[in-house]
């Protein structure tokens, strides 16, 4: 038998790689891995008490404001803007979502009483289960002093605005009207006393055809005309409306209507004195302005040639800047004639919706008419027609004047002048034989 040694032996024997020790037994090894990460976290995150954080920034809120400014009339004017960076000492997990939000750092002023400075101790209330561990500061100073209102006027600033421009109207801006002219600043005496106004600045308000009405808010200025940021001062309101009027004055021409229609140029002449006014006013009113008619002529009334002095009005909204009181209107008559009938008043007919009983008075009736040359001369008596409307009447006797319509017939422009009336008897109680109307109006 050949006898091998030990070294032959130890020669023979197999040899694992590097990958194959690594892998082997796999799934164990990650096991552990995991299990060491797990427990790194449990011990670090919830059985370590000893996590610290540093919050910075944290503002000081101060307490007991509205008690002392009841009891005393006193007002903060110095550390609002107090800050401390606070250091807090916890478990990890309970900590590491902490901001500064979630410190209260509180200074009560309500023990002050006079007007002065106070060192106010600083009160830290940390989240739950924590505790403080230092802060920058453990106190803050808060001056107070009395508190005291003022009024101050509001001004307005704006700019970029185009008026409207046309051959026959010149447009101007009047002064701003805001909603308050005044505002009243409260807060600590030696604060009121550099604020000289209020100001509100309005954006830029382009092209503008008219009164317009824009929002603005009120800045404090003081007497240099730098802007006032205090935060210990307070207005009554911060928001206005101001409206800015824009006014048009132009030249309208002045002008008379008729009652009928009856006057035209053919057999009238209406001369105006003066024949336009300089008016100015708001923008609207004026724009729509074309004319003003100065009366209204009644062509029935008017008999012969005649001249006028008539009031002159102005639409409201609108103002006279020639000063013109009274406007002398002259009427002339051309190419017209009157004539004169005397129609008998048992041709008057009636309206008579209720049928009641008339009696129209005994005799005649005069009319004079007016017309062209052309026409006037053709009119008959025939062509006349004389109406009274009784549809105001139903079972009631009386005696009464009524008005008497008259129509001519074929001729649209010939009319009468005047007024004419005429005595009737409604639903007379005896029926006499001279009697002209009958119940239903016919003759």
């Amino acid at each position: 038998m050949t006898k091998k040694s030990k070294s032959d032996a130890t020669v023979s024997a197999p040899k694992r790689s590097l990958l194959s020790r690594l892998t082997y037994n796999l799934p164990a090894k990650i096991i552990c891995i995991i299990f060491a990460v797990v427990l790194w976290i449990y011990v670090t995150d919830v059985e370590n008490p000893n996590y610290e954080i540093t919050l910075t920034d944290i503002p000081v809120s101060i307490v007991g404001t509205e008690d002392v400014e009841i009891d005393s009339g006193l007002v903060v004017y110095s550390g609002y803007d107090e800050t401390v960076d606070v250091t807090l000492r916890g478990r990890k997990n309970l900590l590491s979502g902490v901001t500064a939000d979630d410190v209260s750092v509180t200074a009560d002023i309500t023990s002050a009483t006079e007007a002065g400075e106070y060192e106010i101790e600083l009160k830290i209330t940390p989240p739950d289960d924590s505790e403080v561990v230092s802060a920058s500061a453990d106190s803050v100073t808060v001056a107070l002093d009395k508190k005291s209102s003022i009024d101050v006027d509001i001004k307005v600033v704006y700019s970029g605005l185009t008026l409207e421009k046309t051959s026959t109207t010149t447009y101007s801006l009047g002064d701003p009207v805001l909603s308050v002219s005044t505002v009243t600043v409260t807060g600590p005496s030696r604060y009121l006393e550099e604020i000289s106004y209020g100001q509100v600045t309005l954006p830029d308000l382009g092209r503008v055809t008219g009164t317009l009405t824009v929002y603005g808010t009120i800045s404090l200025i003081d007497s240099d005309g730098a802007v006032v940021s205090n935060p210990y001062v307070s207005m009554s309101q911060t928001d206005v409306s101001v409206t800015i009027p824009v006014y048009a004055e132009k030249t309208v021409t002045l002008s008379v209507e008729t009652v009928y229609g009856y006057f035209n140029d053919d057999n009238c002449i209406i001369t105006i004195e003066p024949e336009s006014v300089l008016v100015k006013g708001d923008a609207a009113t004026v724009d729509s302005l074309d004319t003003i008619t100065v009366t209204t002529l009644d062509e029935k009334t008017i008999t012969d040639n005649t001249t006028l002095s008539v009031a002159l009005s102005i639409p409201d909204g609108a103002e006279n800047l020639d000063g013109v009181e009274f406007v002398d209107i002259t009427v002339e008559l051309v190419n017209v004639a009157t004539r004169t009938f005397i129609i008998s008043n048992s041709s008057i007919t009636a309206e008579n919706p209720n049928s009641v009983t008339y009696d129209v008075a005994d005799g005649y009736t005069t009319v004079t008419l007016r017309g062209s040359t052309q026409e006037i001369y053709s009119v008959d008596e025939d062509d006349i027609a004389l109406m009274i409307d009784l549809s105001a009447y139903s079972t009631q006797e009386l005696t009464s004047f009524l008005s008497v319509t008259v129509v001519v017939n074929g001729y649209e422009s010939v009319y009468e002048l005047g007024s004419y009336s005429v005595s009737v008897d409604i639903n007379p109680t005896v029926e006499t034989t001279d009697v002209e109307g009958t119940s239903d109006g016919s003759e």
